[in-house]
């Protein structure tokens, strides 16, 4: 029933509502608040529902759509330290029809190394070839990660479904993983993220990740023991050193190939082959590496890989050469044993030929055969044969990798030879347009750790021993090393330098000239006093330059100096320019073969020139200003360091305490003091003239805290028959001063710390052709 009433304000008649209609209402708002409220706890439900199954699925990851799953097989193994693993990577895709998968892998790089067939460190996996076109196929070392991928295109070509491996993969356990394991995860995140494909749609479902129990030794945890001064021969407190504990190991694995690795600046690479058919001729340059063995000698490939950025001093726990076979034989006949050696003479890779290493020095024997050519010990063999497709060889030469690193200095490089019937080979060389084919030196190593610092802290040393008196004048303690030499009066000079500090020997970056890039008309001129046998100069004033690459490790201040000659003032300067920065005016002293550091802008300045380096790759170019200045050899060299060609250790003198003695020199077990207590003193003297002993001055009554630390520079000790005591620095006057020859603490050196710096003379070249040709390693 409705009613009206009359609006105050309008005056037009307006209808009535009932309390039934509004109880309907409210009714109808509850329902509808309920049914959402139901809506949103199914949704809650649902989703919490989802989360309990991911929760209760170990290593299991799923994907927002799909069917298809990526998992490992075996997903779990249990393997002993030392034993190879091989995964296979299995899609389970049920009734899709895949043509395409991505997949990115992790590992974990201190557990395991990812080998091939042969044990060999890879850096490739194995196809199955089910998905034809191989996309990407890499492996990382050095971050840990596995990226591979592959698809079909062929239209006619079937798509595989079902569960099928892609790829496999195989690993060396390095370490024990004590009881727990290992984890191996598929990246599931842009930009590595797996993915599978039917129709070209994602169809990944999701997948499912591994682990690895590996038993055995585990990687050491420990640090290095720490370590303490030699104590005093007395029992007192001595000052102690201890060293800052080295980190434990983590294995690294690096890459070298020119163009290429460990980036695309590399060019640490030379490469030829000496041959017995053209004994005079050097082949650097060529694209092919050429083996041949006959009964005459036939050819002999000889590389060399710059690897001073592995710092020196590190452990190599594996090393191997790669080279990429080409399809080219003599014959389908017979095979070759190729068998590798350490070079031990130096050689110039666009003059080594089969009977000379450089233009001025001859092998000892043709060929680089005799002894003092090159090591006689195998390093390691192959048997290889004819192929009709290119394909690499690997060769182990871990122990010439690690004298090299131990001695950066002793790196001459490697020589094949072959061995058997008579047949020839071919391998691409760093020359080969296509970076990703040239020759492969991957090495895994433990770095060095860093040196410790060593300080001494100085600490009380009373020492009493029944031993003649003496007055004291001066300072009350004498610390240095004891020199006997006869005379009248005991006498104690000391130095005041009771730290010396060492400076590093491998803080110094040095590259031959002639290694560097070279623009004509400057080129490389054979001399017998250069360094390595050769130099660079321009004929032409103000026309050509040869640029020298450096990489710094650690930033700082750096000098530049160079073993230079000049002859004329008409024949002394170059330009330089550092890093692409101002091009500056560096005059050249006149003379034979010296080293000189670069002072820019006029003549010679008293102060070399100081470069700011930052850490990474780093150029000079040497431009020729006057024809006929000569450049052997570049180097940076810390700032400060001292004007020599070759780093030596600085030390500054320990303290020396010289005593004199009275009468007799006699040489006895030990030096004793004997001033005889009357107005006539008759002092007995038998010093032993010992080498290094240390003689402490102190007060027999009462021990005092002798400041050590800052000696006083003169203490002289003057023996004498007066028996008035003597006021001293102690609390209780004594009559009487006990001089006691007993070790005192050994003053070590403090090493600044290591200038880890890698050398890197590089041979740069111009890149031809593509860096990567589809279906390459």
């Amino acid at each position: 029933m409705q009613y009206e009433r009359d609006d105050q304000q309008t005056g037009r008649r307006c209808p009535l509502t009932t309390s039934y209609e509004h109880t309907v209402r409210r009714h109808l708002l509850w329902t509808v608040a309920l049914l959402l409220a139901l809506l949103l706890l199914t949704a809650l439900a649902s989703q919490m529902n989802v989360s309990a199954r991911s929760l209760s699925t170990a290593g299991r990851v799923s994907a927002t759509s799909g069917s298809v799953w990526v998992s490992l097989s075996p997903s779990a193994p249990t393997v002993a330290r030392g034993d190879v693993i091989t995964l296979e990577i299995r899609l389970a895709a049920g009734s899709e029809l895949i043509d395409g998968a991505e997949i990115h892998l992790n590992y974990d790089r201190v557990f395991l190394l990812p080998v091939d067939a042969d044990g060999n460190p890879t850096d490739r996996l194995t196809s199955s070839g089910i998905l034809s076109q191989i996309l990407r196929n890499k492996i990382y070392t050095e971050t840990g990660r596995i990226h591979f991928a592959a698809g079909i295109y062929d239209p006619e070509e079937p798509r595989p479904s079902g569960t099928f491996t892609v790829a496999t993969v195989r690993f060396r356990a390095l370490w024990g993983t004590g009881g727990g394991t290992t984890a191996l995860t598929f990246g599931t995140k842009v930009p590595f993220k797996t993915d599978v494909t039917s129709g070209g749609s994602s169809v990944l479902g999701g997948v499912e990740d591994g682990h690895i129990t590996i038993s055995g030794e585990e990687p050491p945890l420990t640090p290095t023991p720490t370590l303490t001064a030699s104590p005093t021969v007395t029992p007192t407190p001595t000052a102690s050193a201890t060293a800052t504990a080295t980190p434990q190991c983590t294995p690294m694995t690096i890459s070298f190939q020119a163009g290429n690795l460990p980036e695309p600046s590399y060019y640490g690479v030379v490469d030829t082959f000496l041959s017995i058919d053209s004994p005079a001729v050097t082949h650097d340059g060529n694209t092919t590496l050429q083996m041949k063995n006959d009964n005459s000698g036939g050819k002999r490939p000889l590389l060399r890989f710059d690897v001073s950025r592995i710092p020196t001093g590190s452990r190599v726990d594996g090393a191997t050469l790669y080279l990429a076979q080409d399809t080219y034989r003599k014959n389908d006949l017979f095979v070759s044993t190729v068998s590798i050696y350490q070079m031990l003479r130096p050689w110039i890779g666009g003059q080594a030929t089969w009977l000379q290493a450089t233009s001025l020095v001859p092998w000892s024997s043709g060929g680089a055969n005799a002894p003092a050519d090159r090591a006689q010990t195998v390093l390691s063999s192959l048997v290889i044969g004819a192929i009709d497709v290119w394909q690499w060889r690997a060769l182990p030469v871990k122990d010439a990798v690690q004298a090299w690193v131990n001695d950066p200095g002793s790196n001459a490089g490697l020589l094949l030879i072959g061995e058997g019937s008579s047949q020839e080979f071919h391998f691409y060389s760093s020359d080969y347009p296509a970076a990703a084919y040239r020759p492969r030196l991957e090495v895994t190593y433990c770095a060095a750790p860093l040196v410790p610092t060593i300080t001494p802290t100085p600490t009380q040393t009373p020492t009493v021993s029944p031993t003649p008196t003496a007055t004291e004048i001066g300072a009350p303690t004498a610390t240095g090393t004891l020199t006997p030499t006869p005379s009248a009066t005991p006498t104690a000079t000391e130095i005041p330098t009771p730290t010396p500090t060492a400076t590093p020997e491998s803080a110094i970056l040095s590259v031959e000239a002639e290694l560097g890039r070279i623009t004509p008309p400057m080129a490389v001129v054979t001399d017998a006093t250069a360094s390595n046998g050769a130099y660079v100069a321009s004929p032409i004033s103000y026309e050509g330059f040869v640029d020298l690459d450096y990489y710094i490790t650690v930033q700082g201040n750096y000098e530049l100096w160079g073993r230079i000659s000049a002859d004329t003032v008409g024949s002394d300067s170059f330009w330089v320019t550092v890093d692409r920065g101002a091009e500056g005016r560096w005059d050249l002293p006149l003379g034979p073969w010296r080293w000189a550091f670069v002072a820019l802008s006029g003549p010679p300045q008293p102060k070399a020139e100081v470069y700011f380096l930052t850490l990474g790759w780093h150029r000079v170019r040497i431009k020729a200003r006057e024809a006929g200045a000569r450049l052997d050899r570049l180097e940076f060299r810390p700032a400060g360091i001292p004007q020599a060609a070759t780093p030596t250790q600085i030390a500054t003198p320990s303290p020396t305490l010289t005593a004199t003695s009275t009468t007799s020199p006699t040489p006895t077990a030990s030096p004793t003091l004997t001033p005889t207590p009357t107005t006539s003193p008759t002092p007995t003297n038998s010093p032993t003239p010992t080498a290094s002993a240390t003689a402490t001055a102190t007060p027999t009554a009462t021990p005092s805290q002798t400041p050590t630390q800052t000696p006083t520079p003169t203490a002289t000790l003057t023996a004498t028959s007066t028996l008035t005591p003597t006021a001293t620095h102690t609390d209780t006057p004594t009559p009487t001063i006990t001089v006691t020859e007993t070790p005192g603490p050994t003053f070590t050196a403090t090493a600044t710390p290591q200038h880890y710096v890698a050398l890197l003379p590089l041979v740069v070249k111009h890149l031809e052709g593509d860096r990567f040709l589809p279906g390459g390693p």
